[in-house]
């Protein structure tokens, strides 16, 4: 089993840090068809998330896993 993690960009990252904002953070990863979430970090400026997810690969040399992130601010 393979691990990969997600880590925010540099703009992002000055973004939260320097912001009194307190974000909810969520990723979601998608291969093909199929599609899983995290759960929401609430208030956290460097989300981490210990969760395991499985996927269906019928060819998993030509699968690609894309992976997106957003985040919500609240004050």
């Amino acid at each position: 089993m393979e691990s990969i993690s997600a880590v925010p960009d540099a703009a992002m990252l000055d973004q939260l840090n320097n912001s009194e904002e307190k974000p909810t953070a969520r990723v979601e990863l998608k291969i093909q068809d199929a599609k899983r979430k995290t759960k929401f970090r609430k208030d956290a400026k460097s989300p981490e998330w210990k969760q395991k997810f499985s996927f269906p690969l019928k060819d998993p040399r030509n699968e690609v896993l894309k992976g997106s992130g957003w985040r919500k601010s609240r004050k």
